[in-house]
C-alpha cells in the first residue's frame, strides 16, 4: 500500500504560498486512485512530490517502507512518475531504452512499430511520444503507477489499448493514481475518487456519467 500523510510543498523556500497542503492519501495494492480538477489546483505538483522529484515535505511509505530511507533512484523504480508529455534526453527514440528489443514487444501493444524506434524523437507526433513514454515506465515495472494525462494526445482505440494494460497491471496487484480530466475514463479505471483544488486533496463518490 502506498500511505501518504501530511504532505506539503511550499512554492518557494522564502514563500509561504502553499502548492501541497497536507494532502493525505491511500491507495491499495491492485487499486486505483483518481485524482481530478481544475488546472493548476495542484494535481501535477502532488505526483511529482509523491515521487520525490520536487522539495516536499511529508510521510511517504510504500510496504512499509520510507521513502527518506532509500535513494531517490531505488524509490523512483518502485513509484514511477508518467508526465503527460516525457522528458527525452537523446535524439533517438531508441537511446531511452535499456532493453530496445523489450521495449519494442511492448510498444507493438501500443499500436507502435518497431522502425518507430529508430526515428528521432523530433519527428514522433505527441500521441507516439505519450506511448514511448508509457512503454518506458511500463519496463520498469514498478509497484505504482503516477500518470499525468496518459492518453491526452491519443485517439479512442490507442486510449483502449492503454486501459486494458492498466487493468492487467492492476489484476496483478500493482497500484495506480491517475490524474485525469476525462471523467469516462477515471470511471472506468478508477476505484477511489479525489478532488484536488488550491493544494488540498478530497475525497469524494464515484461520478455518475
Amino acid at each position: 500500500m502506498l500511505t501518504i500523510q501530511g504532505l506539503n510543498r511550499q512554492e518557494t523556500e522564502v514563500s509561504d504560498v502553499p502548492l501541497l497542503m497536507d494532502v493525505d492519501l491511500h491507495v491499495a495494492a491492485g487499486r486505483c486512485a483518481v485524482i481530478s480538477g481544475p488546472s493548476g489546483a495542484g494535481k501535477t505538483v502532488l505526483l511529482r512530490a509523491i515521487a520525490d522529484l520536487d522539495p516536499n515535505q511529508g510521510h511517504v511509505t510504500l510496504n512499509a517502507e520510507n521513502r527518506n530511507q532509500m535513494t531517490a533512484p531505488m524509490w523512483r523504480k518502485k513509484l514511477c512518475y508518467v508526465a503527460a508529455e516525457a522528458a527525452w534526453w537523446s535524439e533517438y527514440a531508441k537511446d531511452h531504452f535499456d532493453d530496445l528489443t523489450a521495449a519494442k514487444e511492448k510498444g507493438l501493444i501500443f499500436g507502435l512499430s518497431a522502425s518507430l524506434f529508430e526515428q528521432p524523437i523530433s519527428r514522433l507526433s505527441a500521441g507516439e511520444r505519450q506511448r514511448l513514454g508509457l512503454v518506458r515506465a511500463l519496463l520498469i515495472d514498478p509497484d505504482v503507477l503516477l500518470l499525468d494525462e496518459p492518453t491526452s494526445a491519443l485517439d479512442p482505440k490507442s486510449t483502449s489499448e492503454i486501459e486494458t494494460v492498466l487493468q492487467v497491471r492492476m489484476g496483478r496487484g500493482k497500484a495506480i493514481v491517475l490524474v485525469t480530466h476525462n471523467e469516462a475514463q477515471g470511471a472506468r479505471l478508477g476505484n477511489d475518487f479525489y478532488t484536488m483544488d488550491r493544494g488540498r486533496l478530497t475525497p469524494i463518490e464515484r461520478p455518475k456519467l
